[in-house]
C-alpha cells in the first residue's frame, strides 16, 4: 500500500510540475524585448515606433532605415505612459494583428514601413 502510496504521489507531483512549466512557457512566448529604431508617422498627431526585436526571432521584417539594416522589425501604435525615443529598450507582452485587425489608412506624406503591427503592452 505504502508502494502505491509513493507512486501516486510522484505521479502528481510530475504532473503538477509539467503543469507549471507549460504556463511559465506561455507567458515568456507572448513577451516582446527589442530597440525602438525609428518612429513611423500616420498623420501629425499619430506616431508608431519601429522595434528592432531581440526576442521572439522571426516575427518581424528586415528593413532599411536611412543606410542603415535592421533584422526583425515590428512597429506598434501602442502608446506608452512617457514617449519612447530611438535607442530605447522595451519589454512587454504584445500581440500580432492581423490584416482584419485593424484597417489604418494613413497620410501618404510620411514613410511607410511594411513590417508587421503588433499590440504592446509596455513594462517600461
Amino acid at each position: 500500500m505504502k508502494k502505491i502510496n509513493s507512486i501516486i504521489t510522484v505521479a502528481l507531483i510530475t504532473i503538477v510540475s509539467v503543469f507549471v512549466l507549460i504556463g511559465c512557457k506561455d507567458h515568456n512566448r507572448n513577451t516582446l524585448e527589442g530597440t525602438v529604431v525609428a518612429y513611423e508617422y500616420c498623420t501629425s498627431n499619430v506616431k508608431g515606433y519601429l522595434i528592432e526585436v531581440k526576442s521572439p526571432k522571426g516575427i518581424g521584417e528586415s528593413v532599411v532605415i536611412g543606410q542603415k539594416s535592421y533584422s526583425n522589425v515590428v512597429k506598434t501604435y501602442s502608446q506608452p505612459t512617457t514617449p519612447l525615443q530611438i535607442g530605447d529598450q522595451i519589454m512587454g507582452r504584445y500581440q500580432i494583428l492581423t490584416d482584419s485587425s485593424i484597417c489604418r489608412v494613413c497620410e501618404a506624406l510620411y514613410q511607410y514601413y511594411d513590417v508587421p503591427e503588433v499590440i504592446l503592452s509596455f513594462n517600461n
